[in-house]
């Protein structure tokens, strides 16, 4: 999915159904599809301080679009998990040397691990759904997944936010573009990091 496509998207639907919109899309790359959440919620931050969306609402709804999909995942994991993972698509993306060692370490401290994998942008649908397949207690990924999102996605929000407005207020008052400029710093800020954060390895 393109950033770019996705704001033009947003910014142009009609009154309330943005928030419905955002969160759906928040909830694809739990699902798997092949975008990054983090910049979605920095859109989402970032849209907010243009106006086009009130933070209180984007903080609300951040992680739970994402819970939604987290847990959507670690069901779909419980039924189909064993299917999925063993096909050639996803062993391409998540080969089964990853899978061994995600098992192992879901084994030996699942609690921790799926707090932590949060924090760490690569491969968390697959990660998740190796959770469902495991028969990992239910209770157990609701909690820590729920605590690590809730501390993660406002945080990112609330960044991305107080960037934006920072850019603003940096940028003289009166130029039509300011928003903008203040929205593109803020992208090309955060799609460096991410780039760089995808490097980290899994075993980390």
């Amino acid at each position: 999915m393109n950033l770019d496509n996705i704001r033009q998207f947003l910014t142009t639907s009609v009154g309330d159904l943005i928030y419905l919109y955002y969160a759906l899309i928040l909830m694809t790359p739990s699902l798997g599809f092949p975008c990054n959440s983090e910049l979605l919620m920095v859109l989402g931050g970032s849209l907010a301080a243009l106006g086009f969306m009130k933070l209180g609402i984007v903080l609300f709804i951040s992680p739970l679009a994402i819970l939604l999909g987290d847990t959507i995942t670690f069901h779909l994991g419980k039924r189909y998990g064993e299917t999925v993972l063993n096909s050639r698509l996803v062993q391409k993306l998540f080969p089964l040397d990853k899978q061994l060692q995600v098992r192992k370490i879901l084994q030996d401290n699942a609690k921790k691990f799926i707090f932590s994998i949060r924090f760490v942008p690569v491969l968390r649908s697959f990660i998740f759904l190796t959770a469902g397949s495991m028969r990992i207690p239910s209770r157990i990924f609701f909690t820590m997944n729920g605590l690590s999102t809730f501390i993660y996605a406002p945080a990112i929000v609330a960044f991305s936010y107080l960037t934006a407005i920072g850019m603003q207020e940096w940028t003289s008052e009166g130029q039509s573009r300011a928003k903008w400029i203040a929205f593109g710093v803020v992208m090309i800020v955060m799609v460096y990091f991410f780039k760089k954060q995808r490097k980290v390895q899994l075993e980390r």
